[in-house]
């Protein structure tokens, strides 16, 4: 799976001082985008993700329009936070169309220990895992995360990369600030400053 992002641009409206890009770059598989606070590494994940209207360019996924497109934000929120873990993917998952047999096979052999347990008994960074999980396993042919890391134990962020780094029929775009960034390959990591590549 790659993704193309050609001349993207973005003009803010009440800003006038801050402009993104023009931004080109492609990868396979995954991507990770660093960069200092206001870099414009949320907003260039919201221009890609559709959420913002980029003022220009062109984002592509193996050279077709973006179909399906899933967002987890840095303050992941659980709107039913009464399920169990468990039910909570399959109710988010399900949204998107997910295949549930496939699914149940998926949750099996990640073999997280929470996963019956009603979501708002849940740490700050369990919940965070399973709202990327729900994001993941939905199918969506285009996962943007927004510093899934935060909030995260060096556990959690070790669990979080190896499932990007196992998934391969899904695009996962991701921004970061942790150091751990390394264990992931370093040509799929671009970084931002004040709006451009640095």
């Amino acid at each position: 799976m790659s993704l193309n992002v050609v001349n993207l641009t973005y003009k803010h409206k009440l800003n006038k001082q801050f402009l993104l890009g023009p931004i080109n770059f492609s990868g396979s598989n995954y991507m990770s985008i660093t960069g200092g606070n206001g870099s414009g590494k949320t907003t260039l994940l919201k221009c890609i993700a559709g959420l913002l209207k980029k003022s220009s360019g062109l984002v592509t996924l193996n050279n077709k329009k973006v179909g399906q497109v899933s967002w987890v934000g840095a303050e992941a929120a659980i709107y039913w936070d009464t399920l169990t873990a468990r039910e909570y993917i399959f109710l988010t998952s399900g949204l998107y169309g997910a295949d549930l047999s496939l699914l149940k096979k998926k949750l099996f052999k990640l073999e997280l220990d929470y996963l019956d347990q009603i979501v708002f008994s849940l740490s700050t960074g369990q919940k965070k895992i399973v709202s990327i999980l729900a994001a993941i396993l939905s199918g969506a042919s285009l996962v943007v995360l927004d510093e899934p890391d935060s909030n995260l134990d060096y556990k959690n962020k070790k669990f979080l990369y190896n499932l990007i780094k196992d998934v391969r029929d899904q695009f996962i775009l991701f921004s970061s600030h942790s150091d751990l960034i390394s264990e992931l390959d370093k040509k799929n990591t671009i970084r931002l400053s004040n709006g451009s590549l640095c």
